[in-house]
């Protein structure tokens, strides 16, 4: 009994000392503010998101409040937008800057973005990084950015091109299937059917982001994909066995 005591005591001393230490901890968490051309990048959604306009140099502003106990070196400024994993545009800027312990410093300087132009057009998510000299991360902040770039951008040219494969696609296996030439087998159906749904979920991405309608964030992304390729891969599923054949297995 005393040995158990002993245990619930410790445990209970132990439980105390890490509340009491939490707010300390949460105090010393070092933070980044960032805003480009007056917009505050923390308050950033795709209802307000921070525009980039690709034919004015972008004003950055960079604050590092550092409640840490070590000094923080950043070397690099980093803004950059990414959609499906993929980075459409980043650009780096050296900055220099040191801060020391429980200390805040600063930084503004002009970017030339034109660049972005050729790159990417809507609504993208997007970050500030601060790297050090090694190019490591530092500190980040998440950002929603409107990029007024080109329809004929990277970006813009890959929409298409998704586009225009995915109903080239569907067209041929809505011929097939008129003209009785599917695969006898439901499930080859089902898999040709599988293609065109991927097709259509990343047409349905790239047009509502470059329509501003929305930002592609790697979770929405996901869940149009998966959604749109179970939708087909279903239709694909049900469709008639073509006259004559028996439904075989694969």
């Amino acid at each position: 009994m005393a040995g158990r005591r002993g245990l619930v005591m410790a445990a209970a001393a132990l439980g105390v000392a890490f509340l009491s230490t939490a707010p300390a901890g949460a105090r010393t968490v070092t933070s980044v503010r960032t805003s480009i051309n007056g917009h505050a990048v923390g308050g950033s959604t795709e209802r307000h998101p921070v525009r980039l306009a690709t034919n004015h140099l972008a004003l950055i502003d960079v604050t590092v409040d550092n409640r840490g106990r070590r000094a923080i070196d950043v070397s690099f400024v980093r803004l950059e937008g990414r959609v499906l994993g993929l980075t459409l545009m980043a650009f780096d800027t050296e900055v220099g800057m040191r801060v020391p312990a429980g200390d805040t410093g600063d930084r503004h300087f002009r970017v030339d973005v034109s660049a972005a132009d050729n790159q990417a057009v809507g609504i993208i998510p997007g970050s500030v990084k601060l790297l050090d000299a090694d190019h490591h991360v530092v500190l980040s902040e998440p950002l929603v950015l409107d990029v007024r770039g080109s329809t004929t951008s990277v970006y813009g040219m890959f929409g298409i091109g998704v586009a225009v494969v995915t109903l080239v696609s569907f067209l041929g296996a809505l011929f097939a299937l008129a003209t009785g030439r599917l695969s006898p087998n439901r499930w080859w159906r089902a898999t040709r059917f599988l293609t065109v749904g991927f097709g259509i979920g990343l047409t349905l991405i790239y047009a509502l982001s470059a329509a501003r309608v929305w930002a592609p964030t790697p979770a929405r992304s996901g869940i149009v994909l998966v959604v749109s390729a179970a939708v087909l891969f279903g239709l694909g599923y049900i469709t008639p066995t073509p006259a004559g054949s028996d439904d075989v297995e694969p």
